[in-house]
């Protein structure tokens, strides 16, 4: 509740007080409080950026809270595109489900941006794809593929 006062106040003291709380120092529930709360202001442009700055850093669960935040304003969907277009965040790192509101963003601009950028995904995965695909065709061998899973995939 706090966090949410916090946010209310406005002023630059609060944006970077609510900086620092999404640091993954602090519990998740901590970070997942300020992202809603910074849901809620009004300076997009600012917001975003914090909101891109901190995904490196977030769990799963506070980037999913970052994506509903990024994308309950259209003011700030265009920095958090850019950011991925400079690879500054991964498109695997992009839930599908999530690609999906900006694939059909009803901004056309921002809908054509993200239909390119995220197209580049899945043209890299059937690449990737086509490549191992001759090797479906080999002989299955349950020992050299246990060997090799033990050296590549095993802890």
């Amino acid at each position: 509740a706090s966090i949410r006062i916090m946010s209310l106040n406005g002023g630059q003291t609060t944006i970077s007080d609510l900086q620092r709380l999404l640091s993954p120092k602090h519990p998740q529930a901590i970070q997942r409080a300020t992202v809603t709360a910074l849901q809620s202001r009004r300076d997009d442009r600012q917001v975003a950026d914090l909101l891109i700055a901190a995904w490196k850093g977030a769990s799963p669960r506070v980037r999913r809270d970052i994506l509903d935040a990024i994308t309950s304003r259209v003011q700030r969907v265009g920095p958090f595109l850019a950011a991925i277009d400079k690879g500054i965040i991964r498109i695997s790192e992009v839930d599908p489900d999530k690609r999906g509101v900006f694939t059909n963003h009803p901004n056309l601009k921002l809908r054509a941006i993200s239909r390119k950028i995220f197209k580049r995904s899945s043209q890299s995965r059937e690449l990737v794809i086509r490549k191992y695909q001759p090797s479906l065709e080999l002989p299955a061998n349950a020992a050299k593929g246990k060997a090799i899973f033990l050296k590549k995939c095993s802890i």
